[in-house]
């Protein structure tokens, strides 16, 4: 069984800010 069927698929999350 997949852990991807226990909970709703989400979008990868967002990069890191750059450095100033």
């Amino acid at each position: 069984m997949e852990l991807t069927t226990m909970r709703p698929r989400q979008p990868p999350p967002p990069p890191p800010p750059p450095p100033p």
